[in-house]
């Protein structure tokens, strides 16, 4: 079974925001911008006083797509570029990704849907 955690979203409180796909769905730009649009709500509500926001971004296709460019300055938004082929990890692969692997170390799912509340549950206990 495979889940996609797509745009985990966190700072010095905890996870901010995260959303599931469907385990058929992939990240495109579309995708990658609706999160965006979400994203943006969500500090609206927890970050009311603050309007400077740095995106972390690798070059995968969803974060240099025009359509993604187009929505990041629209938001006006800073991203702070991961090294293309950096052999140093992603703050999100060992401080999220990492953690996540270990709590799901060793567990056995039946069903998708048990899978996606374990992540869940994971998620939530990282919460701001």
């Amino acid at each position: 079974m495979r889940i996609n955690v797509c745009f985990p979203a966190s700072g010095r409180e905890g996870m901010l925001y995260y959303e599931l796909l469907p385990q058929e769905r992939t990240v495109n730009a579309t995708t990658y911008s609706n999160q965006l649009a979400s994203l943006v709500l969500v500090l609206r509500e927890k970050r009311p006083r603050r309007s400077a926001v740095h995106l972390l971004h690798d070059n995968a296709r969803p974060h240099v797509a025009k359509a993604t460019q187009a929505k990041l300055q629209e938001l006006n938004w800073d991203t702070v570029p991961h090294p293309p082929y950096s052999p140093d990890i992603a703050p999100s692969d060992y401080n999220l990704f990492r953690p996540l692997k270990l709590f799901l170390k060793e567990k056995r799912f039946a069903k998708y849907e048990d899978l996606k509340m374990a992540v869940f549950d994971f998620f939530d206990s990282r919460q701001a």
